[in-house]
C-alpha cells in the first residue's frame, strides 16, 4: 500500500492540509499530511529532547560509586 501511496500526487483540500486518496478493493484510503500537525510534532520531540539533555547534565554531576547505583 506505501507503494501506492507515493506514486500519487498530494491534494490541497484546505489551506495546510493536504490528502492523499488511494482506492483499493471497495475502500477508500485517505493519507493526510498538516503543516500545523508537523509544526506540533516538532515542538514536543525538541521540548522532550531539551528535558533529556539537561537530565543528562544533571546525571554528569552526580558522583554515585557502583555500589550505591544496585
Amino acid at each position: 500500500m506505501e507503494k501506492a501511496l507515493i506514486e500519487l500526487p498530494w491534494r490541497s483540500v484546505r489551506d495546510g492540509v493536504d490528502v492523499k486518496l488511494l482506492e483499493q478493493e471497495q475502500e477508500l484510503y485517505v493519507l493526510t499530511k498538516s503543516r500545523n500537525r508537523v509544526h506540533k510534532e516538532r515542538a514536543m520531540r525538541r521540548r522532550q529532547l531539551k528535558w533529556l539533555w539537561a537530565r543528562l547534565a544533571q546525571l554528569s554531576t552526580m558522583k554515585l560509586k557502583r555500589e550505591e547505583l544496585s
